[in-house]
């Protein structure tokens, strides 16, 4: 309680005892007068006191009530501190806290972003037949990345090119891959999904993550220099899976790096999906289609000498849409082998 009500108080507690006190009648009217006085000091302290804000510290086994008016001004606590800063309106000074003196809320921290990989798909070219020549372009986020591989394919092709980005992403970096080439459809309508496999430290652990786009082609992209945005985008983690297919995509590719070579492999002429399949792979002047669409295999080369091989052969009627593919290859020339029929183009001094 303030001084004010102590002394309006005390005032009216003794004007009224004097009153059962036997003093004479004139000095009754003076001492009635000071106790008006007091009431009405008493009157004004609590009307001045009721608009005096309260702040409660939390004691070892109490609640302190302070008087923000008495404290001089607002406490306020540093964050992860054993002290706290005190204003009062003219400077700072430091106020012991210890953990318990002073009860505050820091902010939630905010919820870390998913570490992401954004793409593009550039149409190159058209110049090989039935082929589209792409690449695509690569923007991280605000996260450095590392350990990038790639893995693209399509509605209409099971497997398709498998790529290693050796070292790592900076924030905000972009990164244009090798081109690659597709197989044209007859309608030139198709869906390129291409995958992302990376990297990233989160907080202090490094974390798997996959990034998942696909790219609507249709015939009025296929010009030179079109840039297509992915129509959807996920982001989630996992790990880049060692299936068959990625195996067997890079095995196809090791195998047609190489001056001499031969694959034997069994294909599905249909996706799950029910769409035709459609495998291509273009490597050191050395081409393998499966083209499920229009139900043939082909293979082109270049020989040492520079004479343009072009092997093609059908599929044949299976029962269960399985069909069993040879190829292989030397300088010379190559041979190809479908369903058990199989032909050979070799220069003279190269057939056997």
């Amino acid at each position: 309680m303030s001084k004010t009500k102590w002394l309006g108080g005390m005032s009216f507690f003794i004007g009224v005892g004097i009153q059962f006190v036997p003093v004479p009648d004139a000095w009754r009217w003076g001492i009635t007068i000071v106790a008006g006085i007091g009431v009405i000091a008493c009157l004004i302290g609590a009307f001045m006191a009721k608009g005096d804000p309260v702040m409660e510290e939390s004691g070892d086994s109490s609640v302190q009530r302070v008087s923000a008016r008495d404290a001089a001004d607002v406490v306020t606590a540093a964050d992860h501190s054993t002290a706290s800063k005190v204003s009062t309106g003219s400077g700072q000074i430091n106020a012991p806290v210890a953990g318990r003196d002073i009860i505050y809320h820091a902010q939630p921290q905010r919820e870390q972003e998913m570490p992401h990989i954004f793409a593009r798909l550039h149409i190159d070219n058209l110049d090989e037949p039935n082929c589209i020549r792409v690449h695509f372009q690569l923007i991280n986020g605000d996260s450095k990345v590392e350990n990038i591989r790639l893995a693209f394919t399509s509605i209409r092709c099971v497997y398709g090119e498998y790529q290693t980005i050796s070292g790592e992403m900076a924030p905000r970096d972009e990164i244009d891959t090798f081109y690659v080439y597709l197989a044209r459809t007859p309608d030139d309508n198709d869906l390129v999904q291409l995958t992302i496999y990376f990297n990233a430290k989160v907080g202090a652990e490094v974390k798997d993550f996959i990034a998942e786009h696909s790219f609507p082609i249709s015939k009025d992209k296929l010009v030179p220099g079109t840039v297509i945005k992915p129509a959807t985008n996920k982001y989630r983690e996992g790990k880049a899976p060692a299936d068959a297919a990625q195996s067997l995509s890079r095995e196809i590719m090791r195998t047609l790096s190489l001056d001499m070579g031969s694959i034997e492999t069994i294909l599905p002429e249909s996706t799950p999906s029910g769409e035709p399949n459609m495998m291509l792979f273009r490597i050191a002047k050395k081409l393998f289609l499966f083209d499920g669409a229009r139900r043939r295999v082909n293979f082109q080369m270049l020989t040492a000498k520079g004479r343009h091989v072009n092997i093609a052969l059908p599929f044949k009627q299976t029962t269960d849409g399985y069909h069993t593919i040879r190829f292989g290859f030397r300088p010379t020339g190559g041979r190809l082998g479908v369903d058990g029929e199989e032909v050979q183009d070799y220069e003279p001094e190269g057939q056997h």
